[in-house]
């Protein structure tokens, strides 16, 4: 029975196939489609069966019938075997081949019903915006000012730190000379002078020159006149300075004492000495300044409330003192810096939403439709003034704007290039508001220009969403 209803099947499929189709012109006409139907039976993998093809041309056996008619005897002669693991194998790589036309890890595809004979790759432009904005933070903020920002003062810290650091310079003093006071006597009773830069030597052969011309006064016996000039030794280091009187002999004029009554001191030798930089006492205040403003933005933070910001940085003055000023003689250096700090808290949620407003409207303003923000947005706060108790902060955004290519743009894209060149078409999109890059990829039957057919032209879309 089964072979006379495939005869009489066979026949009818040679007769349909002889009788030619009616052809059209008519461009209406949908193309046409490829349709792929998958069945998935909820039966458990013994009651599931399957009819094989035979390799000798016979044909095979009929499908399993269904309701009713499962329960009617097998006709003698059919084969049925059961489907073992290959059946799930088969439906399991089906519905991966689906799957795969339609999604992409990082990819945005738009598919097409119509057999594609053409894939082209867009890569969407992404544009960076900065946009600046000044926002004042005070506790009582009018109501929908985007100006201003709710926050609060929080109670003010002072810290103080020391520490101690080994000087890094070397200092060098030159030899020095001996300096003194040498006083003339006058037994004449006329004025006699003598000009500077007078020699006079000592009992221990130390020679002096004097450095100021002496006016003697005329004597009024049985007084001299006197006159004291000052002094220095020609010889330097320490063994150029001289006892009193080691100068006191008649000298320069007639009846002219020099001597003197004091001893000449101040001579030293070269000296070679460690000594305080500015390096010194920069660096080291550079570090206590870091370690307190840590410590102050700690004990800040710690005041905050849920939902609430610390203003950076932190509004602080300094003082600093030393125990040694730069080119003093010293091995050590002690450096003591006072911090006092005036924190600020803000609600993160509305500098965020402030920002956002500020570089959306930049955004549209500079780029126009069709972008959206990928990623995450970035907040600097470029300058902060305290003054009066608020806050005023200069605070900048930087987002990354990526365009839009949704399926109506690739649907024109595609009425554009159609019928044209890979080189004409690769021009057009490039030229096209929003594509940063193209490629496209064509049969490999050395076809050199696109499907007249839009329909046949696929896009695949690259961006930062996957």
């Amino acid at each position: 029975m089964y072979q006379d209803e495939r005869a009489e099947n066979k026949k009818q499929e040679n007769q349909e196939e002889s009788s030619p189709e009616p052809l059209t012109d008519d461009a209406s006409l949908p193309p046409p489609l490829t349709i792929i139907d998958v069945y998935v039976m909820a039966h458990s993998v013994e009651e599931v069966q399957a009819v094989e093809s035979t390799l000798d041309g016979e044909a095979a056996d009929p499908p399993q019938a269904s309701g009713p008619a499962a329960f009617m005897p097998e006709p003698s002669g059919s084969r049925r075997r059961h489907l073992t693991h290959r059946h799930p194998l088969l439906v399991l790589c089906l519905l991966c081949l689906l799957a795969g036309g339609f999604a992409g890890i990082g990819y945005g595809l738009f598919p097409l019903l119509t057999p594609a004979t053409a894939t082209i790759t867009l890569v969407p432009a992404v544009k960076t915006v900065t946009a600046t904005t000044i926002l004042a933070v005070t506790p009582n903020p009018q109501d929908n000012n985007p100006n201003e920002l709710h926050g609060r003062l929080l109670p003010s810290l002072s810290l103080t730190e020391t520490g101690t650091v080994a000087t890094t310079g070397t200092g060098r003093q030159e030899a020095t000379r001996a300096t003194g006071l040498i006083t003339f006597y006058n037994a004449l009773p006329v004025t006699q002078t003598i000009p500077a830069g007078e020699l006079l030597t000592g009992a221990d052969g130390a020679q002096v020159v004097t450095d100021q011309t002496a006016i003697l006064p005329p004597a009024q016996l049985p007084t001299d006149g006197v006159a004291t000039v000052s002094a220095h030794t020609l010889a330097t280091g320490a063994a150029s300075d001289i006892p009193a009187r080691d100068i006191d002999a008649p000298c320069c004029r007639a009846y002219v004492l020099a001597t003197n009554l004091t001893p000449f001191t101040g001579g030293q030798d070269t000296k070679v000495f460690p000594m305080v930089t500015q390096g010194d006492l920069d660096n080291e205040t550079a570090q206590l300044r870091t370690s307190l403003s840590q410590s102050a933005t700690a004990a800040l933070t710690a005041q905050l409330r849920p939902g609430e910001a610390l203003v950076q940085p932190v509004s602080c003055a300094w003082a600093v003192r030393s125990d040694h000023q730069p080119g003093d003689e010293a091995v050590e250096l002690t450096v003591t810096l006072t911090e006092s700090c005036q924190g600020e808290a803000y609600q993160q949620s509305e500098l965020a939403q402030r920002v956002s407003q500020a570089l959306t409207s930049a955004a549209q303003r500079q780029l126009g439709r069709g972008y959206r923000l990928t990623g995450a947005m970035q907040t600097t706060i470029l300058h902060l003034q305290l003054k009066n108790g608020i806050s005023t902060l200069v605070i900048q955004g930087v987002g990354a704007w990526e365009y839009q290519i949704t399926q109506a743009r690739c649907r024109a894209l595609a009425a554009r290039i159609a019928g044209k060149s890979r080189q004409q078409a690769l021009l057009t999109l490039t030229q096209a508001q929003g594509i940063e890059a193209a490629s496209i990829a064509l049969p490999g039957n050395g076809t050199s220009s696109l499907p007249a057919d839009p329909a046949r032209i696929a896009f695949i879309v690259v961006n930062g969403t996957a």
